[in-house]
């Protein structure tokens, strides 16, 4: 354990992930959104599933207890989001809707007593709800987490869903041990990537990555992967020979 917390340590001092392994995220302002803001916040809006978004302005969402006021600077754009405003995800806001749910910026009000977060903080989001694709958001504060200011924002905006769903994928679901063989296909993609990062640099794994390239297989070993299969041009089939030679 003690080696474990050691290399998480290591990891989460080192740079974020480069630019190629995040998904696509959406810049949506510079400034810092103000608090005497009275005339309403820029926003895309959902107002007919399957149509494109319209820019409207809307006025500045309510501030609940336990919640904090984020400028939004960067959101992200997921594939359930897209699937919700297609009106084919399990969960369908009401229309008119501001589609997003994980973004990053700056603070820009905390709630009464609020001890945890101060303005100005630079935090990264999942919202329960939708609200990402606009200049600001209110959102619980157990949503949110801090990025050192080091960190560019849009690598926050492009990395909680990523390597949240692959944490969960090694540790809950498959409870990966040190030394095991990780096969991961579609590795290029950003989950695949943060799966082989953290399976080989955090986990201590050997990792097997399947990918349709030469491109990506050269990204997917640089990230650490020992062996990858080009599915182009190589049979899957062949990693269980590939997981036979790192044993």
């Amino acid at each position: 354990m003690s080696q474990l917390n050691g290399r998480i340590k290591k990891f989460l001092q080192s740079s974020f992930p480069p630019e190629r392994m995040l998904r696509n995220y959406v810049k949506l302002s510079q400034t810092t959104c103000s608090n005497s803001r009275n005339d309403g916040i820029k926003a895309a809006v959902c107002e007919e599933l399957g149509k494109p978004l319209k820019i409207k302005t809307l006025p500045r969402p309510s501030m609940e207890e336990h919640e904090v006021r984020i400028g939004v600077h960067y959101a992200a754009v997921n594939f359930g989001d897209v699937l919700q405003i297609q009106g084919k995800y399990q969960e369908k806001p009401r229309l008119p809707f501001v589609p997003g749910a994980e973004f990053s910026g700056k603070i820009t009000q905390v709630s009464k007593g609020e001890e945890d977060f101060e303005v100005g903080d630079h935090v990264a989001a999942i919202s329960l709800k939708p609200c990402a694709l606009a200049e600001e958001a209110c959102v619980p504060k157990g949503t949110i987490f801090k990025i050192p200011k080091s960190v560019p924002l849009q690598y926050g905006a492009a990395s909680l869903t990523s390597y949240g769903t692959a944490w969960l994928a090694l540790k809950r679901t498959a409870n990966i041990q040190e030394g095991q063989t990780v096969f991961v296909s579609a590795a290029a993609g950003a989950v695949g990537l943060a799966l082989v990062d953290l399976a080989a640099n955090i986990f201590g794994c050997n990792v097997i990555g399947a990918v349709g390239s030469d491109a990506k297989a050269k990204i997917v070993l640089e990230k650490g992967a020992k062996h990858v299969v080009n599915y182009t041009n190589e049979n899957i089939r062949f990693v269980k020979e590939k997981r036979e030679r790192l044993i």
